[in-house]
């Protein structure tokens, strides 16, 4: 049995699913997964709702917490705080059990709904886009780019273009997206259990977020060098100063 939690967007949810074949016969062939129940959450719920739903959920399927073999999570990238809510929980329930986890990349999600092979793109809110360019399922990129950014890199990129959001759709129409059905637990199931099934597991203790954000210090620093330069005089050296700044973690911002 596995359990799928998704808290990336404006809906998630939770999905419990039972692997119809055991890890001893792996194959090149897909996992099947007969799904057993599964439940959606509201993106401003997740705190309060996630594990009252993950206890629904296995009391609806009488599956009690030990017979939990592994826990799969979108890890964004999405919603700040839904995300760090859901891996927060799913590493918890890892721990606890004493079960791998499996992290799956909500673009990496996205693409598989073209085999694989696309471009997926999800809103990233301040006129940016999370784009995950992938080939046969395998991340060849995942970034942050403006839409200028995005359209400039379209000519090095060949793939159709995946996108599961109305204004995002809209946004890029002059490159002709396909519009999908967002990203579900659902979905994470089985992509999860393919990973299973190889014993592709996440280091639950090393699991972290994907959230794909420019980090505070960068931020405040680009901002900074741009003010320094509005300020310089005229006579200047017109070679803009360099900054220098420490590392930080991917982001501290919420949508």
């Amino acid at each position: 049995m596995l359990l799928a939690i998704d808290t990336c967007g404006t809906l998630g949810g939770v999905a419990l699913g039972e692997l119809t074949a055991h890890p001893a016969t792996r194959s090149s062939e897909p996992a099947q997964v007969r799904l057993a129940a599964a439940r959606e959450l509201a993106g401003r719920s997740y705190s309060e709702q996630l594990i009252p739903t993950i206890s629904e959920v296995l009391a609806e399927t009488r599956v009690g917490l030990p017979q939990l073999q592994g826990i799969v999570v979108i890890h964004g990238p999405g919603s700040f705080t839904g995300i760090r809510i859901g891996v927060s929980a799913a590493k918890g329930l890892a721990e606890a059990l004493a079960v791998p986890i499996i992290a799956v990349s909500r673009l990496r999600l996205l693409a598989l709904k073209a085999q694989g092979t696309a471009i997926a793109v999800l809103d990233a809110g301040r006129g940016e886009f999370f784009v995950g360019v992938y080939q046969d399922g395998i991340c060849v990129q995942e970034i942050l780019l403006t839409r200028e950014n995005l359209m400039e890199a379209m000519t090095n990129w060949k793939y159709p273009v995946l996108v599961c959001e109305n204004r995002v759709f809209e946004s890029l129409s002059e490159i002709g997206p396909r519009l999908v059905s967002a990203p579900a637990a659902i979905d994470a199931l089985a992509a999860g259990a393919n990973r299973f099934l190889a014993q592709d597991f996440d280091d639950t203790a090393l699991l972290d977020a994907n959230y794909l954000r420019r980090s505070e210090i960068e931020m405040l620093a680009r901002i900074a060098e741009h003010a320094a330069l509005r300020a310089a005089p005229s006579c200047a050296d017109p070679r803009p100063a360099s900054v220098s700044v420490d590392s930080a973690p991917a982001d501290v911002h919420q949508r």
